[in-house]
């Protein structure tokens, strides 16, 4: 396996809880204080690019709370809809909570 840098996306909190995902070797940033199983988390993919999903063929990042993902302009999704994977260069973190 080759080592893949991963860039931690700007405004995620440092005091995070950080470990190595095991989907695919990516990096999650967990809310300080909360448990993985809560889903206040944020997932950064590296990407594949034999995926058949073509929004997981470069770097991406998911955005959990609870069951449901964070989509770009905020609002809880699927998990499993396209828009819940957001190309790297276009996330852009809101804080934990969606109003």
């Amino acid at each position: 396996m080759k080592n893949l840098s991963i860039p931690r996306p700007k405004g995620i909190p440092s005091n995070s809880t950080v470990q190595i995902s095991r989907k695919s070797g990516g990096m999650v940033y967990i809310k300080a204080g909360t448990l993985e199983n809560e889903c206040f988390l944020v997932r950064v993919m590296p990407g594949n690019p034999n995926s058949p999903n073509p929004f997981q063929r470069k770097p991406y990042v998911v955005q959990r709370k609870g069951k449901e993902a964070i989509s770009k302009s905020g609002k809880l999704i699927d998990p499993d809809l396209p828009e819940a994977h957001i190309p790297i260069e276009q996330f852009e973190f809101k804080g934990w909570y969606v109003k």
